[in-house]
């Protein structure tokens, strides 16, 4: 039968071939732009033929619209979503809306890091340091894919906001020093990601910056 079916083995994506998961979404995100048209091979159990081949094409859908999304101006509403974790998926949703250019369902690196800071602004983006977020990138990516996806990124945005967070309380507490103004700026004498504190068994002082959560991403619960 032509088409694809349950139970077949996708063997190749256009050009590449699939062997895992990541060769999956690498030709996923080359491939998907609404329009395209591209060959599929697959292995179907019970199937005479060695392997199958048909053309899909991607669709067309409209750019979704987040609603409801809570604003992002400062630490105090940095506060209230991470306090809230419907306000953190409506803000990740928008996030990750925003920095998927070519719609496809998966942030490269490039989308992320050429979009990420400027979406999140320069106040709360000059709290979070480059090497951070080389770093929660790779923790974020957790099948080496080279690609987040949504939830992926839910996760490395709420450890972001921690940072930014965390920072932000250090800084009123005089541990961490500002250089330049406030439209400039970037954190001076501050911790590198190893040094920034992880959530723990032992509660922290009521007075010290909240401590920064770990970050291990989990599938979201299935609906």
């Amino acid at each position: 039968a032509a088409g694809l079916q349950d139970g077949d083995v996708l063997t190749r994506l256009g050009d590449t071939e699939i062997h895992d998961m990541k060769d999956f979404w690498k030709a996923m995100k080359m491939h998907k732009v609404a329009g395209n048209r591209f060959d599929v091979q697959v292995e179907r159990p019970g199937s005479s033929e060695a392997s199958l081949r048909t053309t899909i094409a991607v669709g067309v859908k409209t750019k979704r619209e987040p609603k409801d999304v809570p604003p992002l101006r400062g630490a105090g509403d940095i506060t209230a979503i991470l306090e809230d974790s419907s306000a953190l998926g409506r803000l990740a949703e928008a996030g990750f809306v925003a920095l998927d250019d070519d719609d496809s369902g998966l942030l490269s690196k490039e989308e992320l890091f050429n979009g990420f800071r400027k979406w999140l602004g320069p106040k709360l983006s000059a709290l979070v340091k480059d090497d951070e977020m080389k770093s929660l990138w790779k923790q974020s990516d957790e099948d080496s894919s080279g690609y987040l996806k949504f939830w992926e990124f839910s996760q490395l945005l709420r450890a972001v906001l921690s940072a930014a967070l965390w920072r932000s309380q250090s800084m009123m507490d005089g541990d961490v020093e500002m250089e330049g103004d406030d439209s400039g700026g970037s954190p001076r004498n501050s911790p590198t990601p190893s040094d920034l504190p992880q959530r723990s068994s032992s509660s922290s002082s009521p007075s010290g910056p909240r401590p920064l959560p770990s970050l291990t991403p989990t599938p979201p619960a299935s609906s």
